[in-house]
């Protein structure tokens, strides 16, 4: 019976862990889509419709001109952001830029990376929590379902086997804790550096909006 009882608390625990596996590296996959946020050289360009226009000998189109962002080394990340701040450009061609807008446009798009690893970065954590205190609930029920005769008989003596039974199993559930707590915190040291190079980053470009596209 200890074996049996051993081998499904070991089992969940191993089914937790792997959980928070594949947790930990989907955080980090969000992690460095952060840190590659913003590019860190300046190989943004501006490019106007009125360039294009000239370079196509056949081209009707009357459109009036107006300026876009380009990137070809940018990464996915960056590229969405471009397209937005482009919307913005190609909408309000004929009006002056707000550079407050385009502030926004970013900080918009970094935050909402921001926010899902938030949500995501703790979940090993609680993860283990959960699995020790199955552990610590299944190894009380045992414990009580082969010694209640013992319980409820003032003279008798419950055996240190059902103890050992239960601290055995409060063991091998608080493997999974320190699992969630080591995920933890190798997740919020990768986030915390991604964050920081992401906002250096960040500043640099909004800088170089303020210099070369607001000019």
């Amino acid at each position: 019976m200890e074996l049996i009882q051993y081998f499904f608390v070991s089992f969940v625990v191993i089914l937790v862990i792997a959980w928070q596996w594949k947790t930990y590296r989907e955080n980090q996959a969000r992690i460095k889509s952060i840190n590659n946020l913003f590019p860190e050289n300046d190989d943004t360009i501006i490019v106007s419709s009125e360039n294009e226009k000239n370079e196509e000998e056949d081209s009707d189109d009357e459109e009036g001109e107006y300026l876009y962002l380009e990137d070809e080394n940018s990464s996915e990340e960056f590229k969405t952001t471009l397209d937005d701040l482009n919307s913005y450009l190609i909408y309000n061609s004929n009006k002056t830029y707000d550079y407050q807008i385009l502030k926004e446009i970013v900080n918009r798009n970094s935050k909402s990376l921001e926010d899902e690893v938030d949500v995501m970065l703790t979940v090993p954590l609680y993860l283990g929590l959960i699995a020790t205190i199955f552990g610590i609930a299944f190894g009380i029920v045992v414990f009580a379902w082969f010694e209640i005769d013992n319980l409820l008989n003032p003279a008798g003596a419950i055996s240190s086997n059902g103890i050992k039974m239960l601290l055995t199993d409060v063991g091998i559930a608080m493997i999974a804790s320190l699992a969630g707590v080591f995920f933890t915190k190798q997740s919020t040291s990768s986030f915390n550096t991604a964050k920081t190079n992401m906002e250096r980053n960040k500043n640099r470009f909004l800088t170089w909006i303020q210099t070369d596209l607001m000019s």
